[in-house]
């Protein structure tokens, strides 16, 4: 080992800053060689606490394997030369000299044995190193031991949002962890994640069961696996370039490298197996539909990939994935302004309801009906009969029908009808949910409304409070957005 470590250039100087890279290049393969030193390493990298620092007699001391009388000695006699590791008695922890000068590394090279024969000697309690390996999870016990997440990640922990940096907390994590140690056991993969999510909640998923940290555990084996293939790949590279494709994760506050698929593109494979299982798990898919959330919009949606989006809760989750400011509560209080203002508006024009919030709706829509020549549309909101069968066309713009009984005035249910599919309103009973509902459809399948449905232009100003989202308005449209502008503080 002492001849490699020559041959390598290695002595005082540089020996402490080794790393682990740099050892497995210096030894290839040699596992227990590089972790030998690394024990020596961290022997030398010890603090001195209070009693080692002052010996009996007051002189200066060090720590395990460096206390000594001989080592003592040298130090005191030319404190101020270069401290020299003998690399040559590495073939034991417990054999290391501290010499004043670099000739020793050489000298005593060839009088020791090799590392091989030297197993025993860790093993005995004649070892003067006596540091057997700690547990990965005391690492996780203080706030010394904790990885050293960046500033974005921690601020991420802090709101409770980790979803949106969530590959920058698995990746940091696994570095953290391969960097001070290793692990492969399922149970300690379960130990980080359970004293993880201990300090940080956010990364909890109940729908896991008794372990609800299940899912942060799989992302950071996973992660850890890829890592170590890569390095392994590294060390048997040869001339000829590696073939893996390699992307860089850039970020403000932190810098890695990921290696194959992002995490983002895993959960959206996870997503699609589960999808197609003869029983998918609901909850899962709600799961995993947040957390693909900013892949799939970069994405042109399709009912084919993904099939949720034809279901009526999912079909909601989506739209407020996507406007994230908008709450129920407030949605019901636009509404219900919303309705004054039409109302006070019919009363001007002395126009007759009879049919209660639809007919407020199909009144919105002849004031605002674009006038050009347009091809026309079935109704983007109409009634019908109990009897009638709800059917879609292929290339339909999403329309709402909304079933009523024989007297008209008591509302059944709805339907959502878009491009050959039909979607029933299970949970929408009333007007306002049903309408709010083809809303959402549009924002969760990331359409542009037909030029013909005004109406609709009409509820994202008035009912949703949208107005980034650009879509075309006729002259009337402008006409009568601004009469009721003027009737906002109508309540």
């Amino acid at each position: 080992m002492a001849v490699v470590a020559v041959e390598n250039g290695v002595d005082s100087s540089v020996f402490l800053s080794l790393t682990e890279d740099d050892l497995f290049r210096m030894f290839p393969g040699k596992v227990g060689y590089v972790r030998k030193v690394m024990m020596v390493q961290s022997e030398l990298n010890a603090p001195l606490s209070a009693e080692e620092a002052t010996g009996p007699e007051g002189d200066s001391d060090l720590p395990g394997v460096l206390q000594s009388p001989d080592v003592r000695s040298q130090l005191t006699a030319a404190p101020m030369a270069p401290r020299i590791l003998d690399i040559s008695k590495l073939s034991s922890p417990s054999m290391v000299s501290v010499g004043a000068g670099g000739d020793d590394v050489a000298e005593e090279a060839g009088s020791h044995q090799d590392l091989e024969s030297s197993d025993v000697a860790l093993q005995g309690p004649s070892s003067r190193l006596e540091t057997p390996k700690t547990p990965m999870w005391n690492m996780f016990t203080t706030p010394q031991t904790w990885p050293q997440y960046s500033d974005r990640v921690v601020s991420a922990l802090k709101s409770g949002n980790i979803m949106a940096d969530w590959d920058a907390l698995i990746a940091e994590t696994a570095y953290f962890i391969l960097k001070h140690h290793d692990m492969k056991a399922p149970s300690e993969y379960d130990d980080v994640g359970r004293l993880v999510s201990e300090r940080w909640p956010c990364i909890l998923f109940e729908e896991h069961g008794k372990k609800p940290w299940n899912h942060f555990v799989k992302r950071l084996s996973q992660k850890m696996r890829n890592i170590r293939w890569t390095r392994k790949r590294k060390m048997e590279q040869t001339k000829q370039p590696a073939t893996t494709k390699r992307t860089a994760v850039a970020a403000a506050d932190y810098s890695f490298e990921a290696d194959g698929d992002s995490p983002e593109e895993l959960l959206k494979a996870d997503l699609l197996s589960e999808l197609q299982k003869d029983k998918p798990d609901k909850a899962k898919i709600g799961h995993l539909q947040k957390l693909t959330f900013n892949l799939r919009k970069r994405e042109k949606p399709t009912f084919h990939d993904y099939p949720f989006l034809l279901e009526e809760k999912f079909i909601k989750r989506e739209f407020f994935l996507r406007q994230p400011e908008v709450s129920e509560a407030s949605l019901q209080q636009n509404w219900t302004s919303l309705i004054n203002m039409v109302t006070e508006c019919t009363k001007q024009d002395r126009f007759e309801n009879t049919e209660g919030e639809i007919g407020l709706l199909k009144y919105v829509d002849t004031k605002i009906a674009i006038t050009k020549r347009v091809k026309k549309l079935q109704p983007a909101i109409s009634v019908e009969k109990a009897t009638y069968i709800p059917t879609s066309v292929a290339s339909e713009a999403p329309r709402l029908v909304i079933i009523s009984h024989e007297d008209d005035h008591e509302l059944s249910n709805g339907f959502l009808l878009h491009d050959g599919n039909v979607v029933e309103m299970r949970d929408t009973k009333n007007v306002m949910e049903m309408v709010l509902f083809l809303s959402q459809a549009y924002y969760a399948w990331d359409l542009q409304y037909p030029i013909q449905y005004q109406v609709l232009g009409f509820l994202q100003l008035f009912l949703l409070k949208d107005r980034l989202s650009p879509f075309e308005r006729s002259c009337s449209f402008f006409k009568f957005e601004k009469r009721l502008r003027s009737l906002q503080h109508v309540e």
